[in-house]
């Protein structure tokens, strides 16, 4: 479904029957014979069924009035509540959730949604201080600027703990993992015995665990000093007004760093036109939480946008701006928390009056940005349910882990990151291992003998009840999202398929919970682009929230948009992308690898209502494994896979869309990996060997060849390609190959595009060929047959399954063919492979062909510029009967004057042929003749 406030009636119309399709819109009253109320609780959606939902069905029926009550949400049940939603100024998408459950509610107290795209009318707008800070006259552009060093960690080495101004590394002492296997009753530390998370008491909080050389921090302020035109100087966060060491209006950037307060450990940053003189609420505040503070100023592990927020600041006071300040947090603890304990508010709310009181913030003028775990602290602290003393107007979130109990459901190898979270989350390595329990002789009571889930949940939550996550901490709780509407908070959410911590259901299940909230939200869809954030698109969103918050604006979106792009599986490019129907692409998230003795499902996620085959095949023992089911109302579906050993061929794919009558095959090429590889899944017998989550999840994951520049790919596909109607069939070649500058290429040809010409560089030996035939049933008789450009035939059927290259390890140049028979009809597609030999310096230039036609054994001359007296030679490059390259006889052809060559036209069929035209300097050009008869 679209994420848009009303989805259009023509649109509708697709979804419902068509009995119901021409009187829907009419009116919405409550249908004939419905009951006046109903108490609901559970998400509804189509494919829901009374005994999923113990009942709940049957009561929604009776109260639309629909007889009889069958217990299955089906097309009818969706038309009929789609003409509820309509008449209660609801977005008619026909799922019952959260608003919808409130409109049918028999005693009163349902909430009353505001108007999608506005909020409460209690809130009020941003306010501009009545004091306005002075813009920066004079802008110190001097990247040379000396930091305050050496950077704190707040860590002594010598007392082996929190030490403040302290600047030493910390060395954490994990336990060594045998060879042999884990032994029982032994606890396997990941940092050490002294390093294990607790609630509200996580490691690394008031102290950060990496420390920072004085060469890497220079490196950062220089780095962002050449890219903002402003200069940064890092100060000791002992620094302030009083002992002279923080300026007032500097013309710098001022980062107060390192800061150990409320139980956390933050940093302060001052635009270069900060006044020492501005009253609380002068400064609108931009903030951001993430994990170690000291990866802000260019610790080790640091990535690329850890610096945005100081380069925000740096330009939000300068050009005549009045500057913002910013806050970079630890939330609450470095390792061992996702910052989704009540507490971290609390802390957040504590950091905010300190900035205000200290350095003239504004609690009510707050942007939030953030990746990941940032993601989920965004918008947590602006959920900010307690409330606490503050207000966060604009979230941008990129990729945040929105639900956390669900996870529950599909940790193992399919998402093997969550592995390696185990690790940190627990403080144990092995706590990823099937039965591990918390250990119950480490002075830790609280936590002894609680499985990895129920332990996770009391350290992060402070309770081990698992199902309480969702319901009450996490930022899909329906009081979080309230929150946020009730707050007036904005929010631009980027979401990315194929993510590793990220499952997309998830995702889709809470931007429709905003929706149904009516909190005002834009998305950024980006198929195949995995765990990470787009820095540009960030730092532009937020560089416009700050300037509504500077102007006294509240910072808007454009409300239910969403923009797809699609990742370039070679080089990691975004490009617009439109899925078909308009609609969230269907996706499955597989195991590449894993081991019988390790949890393994299939997620498949997409709109509500989505029916979805699958079939798989063990190679190794012929056993067919059926797969089917319909995506409910969390906009996913689980399949809990207990697999035999043996390498599994995934056989076809097919999906039927709500209210639609035709299953559609998907292409199983739809991978997000650089060579576009078939999904597949090898499963070995037992378990892996011992060793640390971390480790396990880099095993599992070690062939995956994600795009470039992205690591946080799951395995899987995302439906990207056109589907093909059931009863077709589209025989498909991907062709992997690099381009005449070396750039690696994806060619696809299908039945709408047969065959194509490419330009290839002969040297490069990465290519490969991929075969596909979407809609067949590889279960009956087929055929595949490739023919070289030298006349040579093979079996291709293996590229069917895996990307391959053929015997020669280089490509020819000629035609490729490949024919697939299937059906009793045959399906054919081709490759010209070219050369470019182009010019450069004094190639020759071919100026004309005399004759342009001519028969075989006619002469031919060609006349130009830039040839040689000797070792000129004549190419055919393409349309020839024979192994391309020299034409025979046109070897070594002299020119006497350097602007003439002549040689025979050999024995050939009739026909175009591109030539090409090399002097002995190895210089070249093209053209083309013809040959008649």
């Amino acid at each position: 479904m679209t994420f848009r406030a009303a989805m259009p009636a023509r649109r509708l119309r697709r979804w419902i029957p068509a009995v119901l399709a021409s009187t829907m819109f009419a009116s919405a009253p409550l249908l004939a014979g419905a009951q006046t109320c109903a108490t609901l609780t559970l998400t509804l959606a189509y494919g829901s069924t009374d005994v999923q939902t113990e009942g709940q069905v049957s009561m929604l029926q009776e109260f639309l009035g629909i007889v009889p009550a069958t217990g299955y949400f089906g097309p009818i049940t969706h038309a009929a509540v789609v003409v509820w939603q309509t008449g209660h100024g609801i977005s008619p998408i026909g799922i019952v959730g959260p608003l919808t459950r409130a409109s049918m509610r028999c005693a009163d107290a349902a909430f009353a949604p505001q108007a999608s795209g506005t909020s409460p009318a209690s809130i009020p707008p941003p306010v501009a201080p009545a004091f306005m800070p002075r813009s920066s006259m004079r802008i110190v552009s001097d990247c040379a600027l000396e930091n305050e060093t050496p950077v704190v960690t707040n860590w002594s080495a010598a007392a082996g703990g929190f030490s403040y101004l302290g600047s030493d590394a910390v060395q954490f002492a994990p336990t060594p993992i045998p060879s042999d296997g884990f032994h029982t009753g032994v606890p396997y530390y990941t940092y050490g015995s002294n390093f294990l998370p607790a609630t509200d008491t996580y490691i690394a909080d008031t102290w950060d665990s990496v420390a920072v050389s004085y060469s890497a921090v220079r490196a950062f302020t220089r780095a962002l000093c050449k890219e903002t035109g402003v200069a940064v100087k890092v100060l000791r966060p002992d620094a302030s007004v009083a002992n002279g060491r923080v300026a007032s209006a500097p013309g710098y950037v001022q980062i107060v760093h390192g800061i150990p307060m409320f139980r956390s450990m933050f940093s302060v940053v001052l635009p270069p036109n900060w006044d020492a003189s501005a009253p609380r609420g002068t400064y609108p505040i931009v903030a951001e939480g993430f994990y170690h503070t000291n990866w802000l100023v260019g610790a080790p592990g640091a990535s690329g946008s850890d610096p945005l927020l100081a380069g925000l600041v740096a330009d939000s006071g300068t050009g005549g701006k009045p500057g913002a300040i910013g806050i970079y947090w630890n939330g609450g603890g470095a390792l061992g928390s996702y910052t989704i304990n009540p507490a971290a508010r609390a802390q957040f709310g504590e950091i905010i009056e300190y900035v205000a009181r200290t350095y003239g913030g504004d609690p009510d003028r707050i942007a939030m940005m953030g990746q990941s775990r940032g993601g989920i602290t965004a918008l947590l602290m602006a959920s900010n349910p307690d409330p606490h003393e503050y207000r966060v107007r604009y979230v941008f979130a990129a990729q945040p882990e929105v639900k956390l109990t669900a996870l529950v459901g599909i940790y193992g190898s399919a998402f093997p990151a969550y592995y390696d979270s185990a690790d940190w989350l627990t403080g144990f390595a092995n706590a990823w291992t099937p039965g591990w329990t918390y250990p119950s002789d480490i002075g830790r009571p609280e936590l002894a003998g609680l499985g990895l889930a129920a332990a996770v949940a009391k350290i992060g939550t402070g309770s081990s009840d698992v199902s309480s996550i969702d319901a009450h901490y996490a930022p899909i709780a329906p009081k979080m999202v309230r929150a946020l509407h009730d707050a007036g908070t904005t929010v631009f959410f980027s979401h990315s398929t194929n993510d590793r911590f990220m499952p997309d259901g998830f995702a889709l299940e809470y931007l429709d919970m905003l929706r149904q909230y009516a909190v005002p939200f834009e998305v950024q869809y980006d198929v195949h682009a995995g765990h990470g954030w787009d820095i540009a698109l960030a730092k532009a969103k937020m560089s416009d929230a700050i300037e509504d918050l500077m102007a006294g604006r509240q910072p808007t979106v454009q409300n239910g948009k969403i923009t797809y792009r699609r990742a370039d599986r070679a080089d990691g490019s975004l490009t617009a992308f439109l899925p078909e129907d308009d609609q969230p692409p269907f996706s499955v998230v597989a195991p590449q690898s894993t081991y019988t003795a390790l949890s393994s499902v299939i997620y498949f996620s997409g709109v509500p209502g989505t029916q979805y085959r699958l079939q798989l095949r063990n190679q190794d023992t012929g056993d067919i494994t059926a797969v089917s089911g319909t995506i409910g109302g969390t906009w996913d579906s689980v399949y809990r896979w207990n697999p035999n050993p043996g390498t599994y061929r995934y056989l076809s794919l097919s999906i039927k869309r709500p209210g639609e009558s035709v299953w559609r095959y998907l292409s199983l090429r739809d991978t997000p990996t650089s060579d576009a590889r078939r999904v597949f899944t090898a499963v070995t017998a037992g378990s892996p060997a011992a060793q640390s989550g971390t480790s396990l999840s880099r095993l599992l994951a070690a062939n995956l060849n994600p795009v470039a520049g992205h690591e946080g790919i799951t395995w899987g596909i995302t439906h990207t390609t056109p589907s093909v109607p059931e009863g077709s069939v589209d025989f498909r070649l991907t062709a992997v190959y690099a381009d005449k500058r070396g750039v690696q290429r994806e060619l696809i040809l299908s039945n709408e595009n047969p065959s194509q010409r490419v330009d290839v560089d002969l040297n490069a030996r990465e290519y490969s060929w991929g075969l596909e035939a979407v809609g067949a049933d590889y279960t009956q008789p087929f055929s595949c047959i490739e023919t070289q450009p030298n006349g040579t035939e093979l079996d291709c059927s293996d590229k069917l399954w895996i990307n391959g290259r053929d015997i020669n390890e280089r490509l020819q140049i000629g035609t490729y063919t490949f024919r697939f028979t299937y059906g009793g009809a045959t399906y054919t597609r081709s490759v010209a492979i070219n050369v470019p030999l182009v010019r450069t310096g004094s190639a020759p230039m071919i100026d004309s062909l005399s004759p342009r036609f001519g028969s075989s054994g006619s002469s031919v001359v060609i006349r130009g510029s830039n040839f040689t007296s000797a070792g000129n030679q004549v190419w055919c490059m393409s349309g020839c009967t024979y192994s391309p390259g020299v034409i025979p006889n046109a070897a070594n052809l002299p020119s006497a004057d350097g602007a003439s060559i002549s040689y025979l036209v050999p024995i050939a069929s009739p026909g175009p042929y591109s030539i090409a035209i090399k002097n002995e300097r190895g210089e070249s050009n093209t053209a083309t003749f013809v040959v008649t008869q």
